[in-house]
């Protein structure tokens, strides 16, 4: 009797290039639309409701940014960049 050994599953094929960049440009141009004419009638979440007025604009927002980043323009940059640290010496006269 042999023992089968067990199989690796299979990688997920990810979607091709150019369907991902067309559905990041739709999101980005639908998302656009939406931030940029806020009072065209279409708003899902009423702005006047307290603490969850601004939710929609939030995630229209998160997903221009995204759709941005994925056709390879980054606006927010992943890593701040490192500052130089200065250390002070102090000469305190101790008695």
């Amino acid at each position: 009797m042999t023992t089968a050994e067990p199989q690796s599953p299979q990688p997920i094929t990810p979607i091709s290039s150019m369907t991902g960049n067309l559905v990041s440009v739709i999101g980005l141009v639908l998302a656009g639309i939406y931030l940029a004419n806020p009072t065209a009638g279409m708003d899902f979440i009423p702005d006047f409701l307290p603490g969850v007025g601004n939710i929609d604009e939030v995630v229209a927002t998160t997903i221009f940014l995204t759709c941005l980043s994925r056709l390879g323009i980054n606006i927010i940059p992943h890593q701040l960049p490192q500052r130089k640290s200065t250390v002070v010496e102090s000469h305190v006269a101790k008695d």
